[in-house]
Parts: C-alpha cells; sequence; structure tokens
C-alpha cells in the first residue's frame, strides 16, 4: 500500500538481462502526450531511465520485456517489439498514470 492508499501488487525482481539483450533497450524514447523524452542507459547499475526532472532510476527486470524501478517515482515499463523483434516503445505505468506511450526515436 502506498502512502496516498493505493494498492499495489508485488513484482518478483527477477536476474538481470545479460549486456547484450540490456543494450537492446537503450535508446531516447517520446511521448506525444507529454512532449517529453524519457533516455535508457546501460550504466554499471544496469539499465536506467533517466528524464530531465526526475531523479534517475535503476530498472530490474520483472518479466519479458518488463522492468520496474524501484523508490521515489517508481514506475512500471513494458517494452513493445515491432515486426522484426528490435524494441520500438513503451508504455508507463506509474501512480497517477496508466499505458502512457513512449515510441523509440533512436537507439544507443
Amino acid at each position: 500500500v502506498t502512502p496516498g492508499g493505493v494498492v499495489q501488487p508485488l513484482k518478483r525482481i527477477l536476474p538481470p538481462p545479460a549486456t547484450a539483450a540490456a543494450q537492446a533497450y537503450t535508446g531516447d524514447y517520446y511521448s506525444a502526450e507529454l512532449d517529453t523524452v524519457y533516455r535508457v542507459r546501460l550504466s554499471p547499475a544496469g539499465l536506467v531511465v533517466q528524464h530531465q526532472r526526475l531523479p534517475d532510476q535503476v530498472l530490474h527486470l520483472t518479466g519479458p520485456d518488463e522492468f520496474a524501478g524501484i523508490g521515489q517515482g517508481a514506475a512500471e515499463f513494458r517494452f513493445q517489439r515491432d515486426a522484426t523483434g528490435a524494441v520500438s516503445g513503451f508504455t508507463l505505468n506509474a501512480i497517477r498514470c496508466r499505458d502512457l506511450a513512449f515510441d523509440r526515436t533512436n537507439g544507443d
């Protein structure tokens, strides 16, 4: 239960993806609805999502193409793939939003 009284189910944290697999997620992702960019980078801590107004968030694997942040500003990221299997975007779920779409604009 969050401080605001919202019940959120716990997610099992899985072992992190191998570096080569993690690299497939890196890049910039744009949300037309918010007119903002999230950046996914590979760091020594693993995959990290960055936004200009939020603290960096380490992403923890919770399922196939699914990651979760932990702590302040925690969110769930569900990555989508195109017909070739390349990562093409993600949806973001957080306390105040559901299924917010981000499209990949480039890869690292």
